[in-house]
């Protein structure tokens, strides 16, 4: 598992750059699901056969499911 880490994710700018480089390492490392850890966002991402599981960096520390939207 890929893990990466960014504080806010809500500018467009910021978010396609981490996923840009987050998909590139998934790539090079043949990682079919890798995770971002912000301060409070939460996203699914596809990017072709891989997927980017944004999360609150809280949730993923405690390993816990993060509450249905």
């Amino acid at each position: 598992m890929l893990v990466q880490a960014c504080e806010l994710l809500e500018d467009e700018t910021t978010k396609a750059r981490e996923v840009r480089a987050l998909t590139a390492a998934m790539e090079e490392t043949n990682v079919r699901h890798g995770r971002i850890l912000t301060e409070n966002y939460h996203e699914d991402i596809k990017v072709s056969v891989r997927t980017i599981h944004c999360v609150p960096a809280p949730y993923f520390l405690m390993e816990r499911e993060f509450p249905s939207l």
